[in-house]
């Protein structure tokens, strides 16, 4: 998860979906880490195109994503 500290979505985020993920089953698969948009050059080689908006989560494989959500769709989406 690239997020930031001003960002009001990755607030909801980490209130609907956040305080929970570490519990569920998708959390086993995909597990999350929190990285500031600030670091997140620190993943460029790992992106197919630079993140802008957060939050963003990005599916990594190794090293190279696999897949990605822009923004926050709700929590259904988790």
């Amino acid at each position: 998860m690239i997020n930031s500290t001003i960002c009001e979505w990755c607030d909801t985020w980490e209130d609907e979906v956040g305080v929970v993920y570490a519990r569920t089953e998708q959390s086993r698969k995909a597990p999350l880490k929190r990285i500031d948009i600030d670091d997140a050059l620190t993943l460029a080689l790992c992106m197919d195109r630079p993140v802008t908006f957060t939050p963003t989560f990005l599916l990594i494989d190794d090293t190279r994503e696999v897949g990605r959500i822009t923004e926050y769709p709700g929590e259904s989406h988790f």
